[in-house]
């Protein structure tokens, strides 16, 4: 039986290394982190994504504010249309001038 012994003692050696065992899980971090400070990272990102949302909002408030408004808009094309028509007949009579001298 002592040889049995011995050879179960050689496949046990051979399972497991010689000298300490490490517990399963201790090549992890040790710098774990606690549950309050994930619930403080938490915290701190809903802090910055409202501070975020509420910079959105007013940018876009101002912006709202500065833009034209439809009619301001149609008025602008109007006028600019009617200005480059005009220009266009001017210069259509000027020309139509020019040839009558002719």
């Amino acid at each position: 039986m002592s040889a049995m012994s011995a050879k179960d003692s050689a496949k046990s050696s051979k399972h497991q290394p010689a000298g300490k065992i490490v517990a399963k899980g201790s090549d992890r971090p040790t710098g774990k982190r606690n549950n309050s400070e994930v619930s403080n990272d938490s915290i701190n990102d809903s802090s910055t994504i409202q501070l975020q949302l509420d910079t959105m909002e007013l940018t876009l408030t101002g912006l709202r504010a500065q833009m034209l408004k439809k009619e301001d808009i149609e008025n602008l094309i109007s006028s600019t249309v009617t200005k480059i028509m005009n220009e266009m007949e001017k210069r259509n009579e000027e020309f139509l001038t020019k040839i009558k001298k002719y």
